[in-house]
């Protein structure tokens, strides 16, 4: 996940910790947009509009809690299913 957000704030450099906070380190929302399109890409998934929060992208950390619990909650659904 940190090398998809650093790629998508262009800045290939930026030392990003789990919970280095996104909107201090610079990252725009257009770059959030493109996160977000870069980890539904990744992870084949669609973020629901509920998720689509300045919360969910504070961080590296918020953002792959975001997906897994998408997830997880998917994985449930077809186990149910089955």
């Amino acid at each position: 996940m940190k090398e998809i957000v650093r790629g998508c704030m262009d800045s290939p450099s930026l030392d990003l910790q789990p919970d280095t906070d996104l909107w201090a380190a610079g990252i725009t929302s257009m770059q959030v947009v493109r996160v977000m399109i870069a980890v539904e890409e990744e992870f084949e998934i669609e973020l629901p509009e509920e998720v689509l929060t300045r919360e969910t992208f504070t961080s590296v950390q918020a953002i792959t809690q975001a997906v897994r619990e998408l997830v997880a909650g998917e994985s449930r659904v077809i186990g149910t299913s089955a």
